[in-house]
Protein backbone atom coordinates (compact mmCIF):
# COMPACT_ATOMS: atom_id res chain seq x y z
CA UNK A 1 0.00 0.00 0.00
CA UNK A 2 3.08 2.50 0.97
CA UNK A 3 4.71 1.69 -2.47
CA UNK A 4 0.73 2.56 -4.12
CA UNK A 5 1.04 5.88 -2.35
CA UNK A 6 4.25 6.55 -3.07
CA UNK A 7 3.82 5.54 -6.80
CA UNK A 8 0.70 8.37 -7.15
CA UNK A 9 2.79 10.99 -5.45
CA UNK A 10 5.36 10.41 -7.77
CA UNK A 11 3.57 10.59 -10.76
CA UNK A 12 1.31 13.74 -9.45
CA UNK A 13 4.64 15.40 -8.67
CA UNK A 14 5.85 14.84 -12.26
CA UNK A 15 2.39 15.98 -13.82
CA UNK A 16 3.15 19.36 -11.66
CA UNK A 17 7.18 19.55 -12.71
CA UNK A 18 6.16 19.36 -16.53
CA UNK A 19 3.03 22.05 -16.20
CA UNK A 20 5.53 24.30 -14.53
CA UNK A 21 8.51 23.45 -17.12
CA UNK A 22 6.28 24.66 -19.91
CA UNK A 23 4.57 27.90 -18.38
CA UNK A 24 7.88 28.90 -17.80
CA UNK A 25 8.59 28.89 -21.65
CA UNK A 26 5.57 30.64 -22.28
CA UNK A 27 6.87 33.06 -19.90
CA UNK A 28 10.52 33.46 -21.39
CA UNK A 29 8.82 33.59 -25.10
CA UNK A 30 6.01 36.52 -24.19
CA UNK A 31 9.02 38.19 -22.36
CA UNK A 32 11.16 37.77 -25.16
CA UNK A 33 8.58 39.30 -27.24
CA UNK A 34 7.76 42.14 -25.28
CA UNK A 35 11.00 43.05 -25.39
CA UNK A 36 11.59 43.33 -28.82
CA UNK A 37 8.42 44.99 -29.46
CA UNK A 38 9.58 47.94 -27.52
CA UNK A 39 12.92 47.80 -28.89
CA UNK A 40 11.34 47.96 -32.22
CA UNK A 41 8.79 50.41 -31.11
CA UNK A 42 11.90 52.62 -30.20
CA UNK A 43 13.31 52.52 -33.71
CA UNK A 44 10.08 52.89 -36.06
CA UNK A 45 7.44 54.60 -33.61
CA UNK A 46 4.59 52.40 -34.64
CA UNK A 47 1.21 52.70 -32.88
CA UNK A 48 -0.38 50.39 -29.98
CA UNK A 49 -2.34 49.19 -32.38
CA UNK A 50 0.57 47.90 -34.54
CA UNK A 51 2.50 47.08 -31.14
CA UNK A 52 -0.04 44.33 -30.71
CA UNK A 53 0.25 42.56 -34.32
CA UNK A 54 3.99 42.66 -33.49
CA UNK A 55 3.78 41.70 -30.19
CA UNK A 56 2.01 38.57 -31.74
CA UNK A 57 4.49 38.03 -33.97
CA UNK A 58 6.99 37.80 -32.17
CA UNK A 59 5.07 35.44 -30.01
CA UNK A 60 4.41 33.03 -32.93
CA UNK A 61 7.76 33.46 -33.89
CA UNK A 62 9.54 32.99 -30.48
CA UNK A 63 7.31 29.77 -30.03
CA UNK A 64 8.38 28.13 -33.43
CA UNK A 65 12.08 29.00 -32.98
CA UNK A 66 11.66 27.12 -29.41
CA UNK A 67 9.93 23.94 -30.89
CA UNK A 68 12.39 23.85 -33.71
CA UNK A 69 15.38 24.05 -30.63
CA UNK A 70 13.77 21.52 -28.89
CA UNK A 71 13.36 18.95 -31.90
CA UNK A 72 17.58 19.77 -32.21
CA UNK A 73 17.66 19.29 -28.68
CA UNK A 74 16.17 15.46 -29.08
CA UNK A 75 18.42 14.63 -31.59
CA UNK A 76 15.06 14.57 -34.29
CA UNK A 77 16.39 16.30 -37.79
CA UNK A 78 15.15 19.64 -38.74
CA UNK A 79 14.29 20.08 -42.25
CA UNK A 80 16.60 23.00 -43.49
CA UNK A 81 13.22 24.07 -45.19
CA UNK A 82 11.57 24.54 -41.70
CA UNK A 83 14.20 26.70 -40.65
CA UNK A 84 14.09 28.79 -43.48
CA UNK A 85 10.14 29.30 -43.01
CA UNK A 86 10.71 30.40 -39.26
CA UNK A 87 13.32 32.75 -40.33
CA UNK A 88 11.04 34.30 -43.06
CA UNK A 89 8.18 34.34 -40.61
CA UNK A 90 9.12 38.10 -39.25
CA UNK A 91 9.84 38.96 -42.61
CA UNK A 92 6.64 38.41 -43.96
CA UNK A 93 4.21 39.51 -41.40
CA UNK A 94 6.35 43.06 -40.88
CA UNK A 95 5.49 43.26 -44.92
CA UNK A 96 1.82 43.34 -44.17
CA UNK A 97 1.79 45.21 -41.04
CA UNK A 98 4.27 47.94 -41.66
CA UNK A 99 3.89 50.76 -44.19
CA UNK A 100 6.59 50.47 -46.84
CA UNK A 101 8.89 53.60 -44.93
CA UNK A 102 8.35 51.50 -41.53
CA UNK A 103 9.17 48.62 -43.18
CA UNK A 104 12.26 50.06 -44.67
CA UNK A 105 13.10 50.54 -41.32
CA UNK A 106 12.85 47.34 -40.02
CA UNK A 107 15.01 46.42 -42.86
CA UNK A 108 17.62 48.70 -41.81
CA UNK A 109 17.34 47.40 -38.20
CA UNK A 110 17.88 44.36 -38.62
CA UNK A 111 20.72 44.85 -40.87
CA UNK A 112 21.94 47.22 -37.68
CA UNK A 113 21.55 44.13 -35.48
CA UNK A 114 23.62 41.84 -37.08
Amino acid sequence: MKKLITLCFFAFAMILGTQSAASQNIIEINSLAAEKTQELKKVIKFTDETADLIYKTYQIYEQKKYDLEQLNARGESVAKDDVKKVENILSEQFKTIFTEEEFERYLEFEKNQK
